[in-house]
């Protein structure tokens, strides 16, 4: 099963329903995935311990390379949420050379199923010809792992951490707006961010909408 396509329900007995094809009218899937549904009950279980914290759809890329210099630059991937520095991409600022932030994201993503591979897929998002409106950025060049939040001034990924609000507000929206993404055009569109639907606004749509 190719988990990048499972989509989220709510069953009639109030329980997340994960999977493809057609959802039907008690909110279960056509082909259920129990793997996609068990990954995000435990989002959703963290969210409800850490109320503050909003990272799920938070959307991240990965470079090789200064990704403004569209000619040198690596594309390595992307996630579809929870793309913010202190969830599990934190282990990416410890890293000293290509090599060792390839590994770490390598290794990160085995764990992940929003991940989308260039080996397989195109660039997921919609912003094609603005690359840099996608939340997170992190790009290994320059001998440090390079982090910027959208248009916001590229800085170390550990000076990023401890910045404060005031520090923040000084590097914001400098980086230019026509940057492309990298593209593997010909290859299906990898997996973006993921929406939950409630039964209750399912059973408002009606069911002509999954036939």
């Amino acid at each position: 099963m190719d988990h990048s396509k499972c989509m989220f329900s709510t069953g009639i007995d109030e329980s997340l329903t994960a999977g493809q094809g057609k959802l039907d009218e008690m909110g279960f899937w056509e082909i259920p995935c129990e793997k996609c549904k068990k990954e995000m009950e435990e989002k959703l279980s963290k969210k409800e311990t850490n109320p503050e914290e909003d990272d799920m759809g938070t959307r991240a890329q990965f470079f090789i390379g200064n990704p403004c210099d569209v000619e040198k630059r690596k594309w390595l991937g992307c996630v579809a949420w929870d793309g913010y520095p202190d969830g599990d991409l934190n282990s990416l600022k410890d890293c000293t050379d290509e090599q060792s932030f390839i590994e770490t994201l390598s290794s990160i993503m085995e764990n992940r199923s929003d991940f989308c591979d260039p080996n397989k897929h195109d660039f997921p998002f919609p912003w094609l010809d603005d690359v840099f409106l996608t939340d997170c950025t992190y790009a290994f060049y320059d001998g440090k792992v390079i982090f910027n939040s959208f248009h916001n001034k590229p800085v170390e990924m550990k000076a990023y951490m401890n910045m404060s609000d005031e520090e923040l507000d000084l590097i914001k929206d400098v980086l230019p707006r026509n940057i492309k993404a990298s593209r593997n055009i010909g290859k299906e569109k990898g997996p973006d961010s993921i929406m939950i639907i409630s039964a209750t606004n399912y059973h408002l749509r009606g069911c002509d909408e999954q036939q």
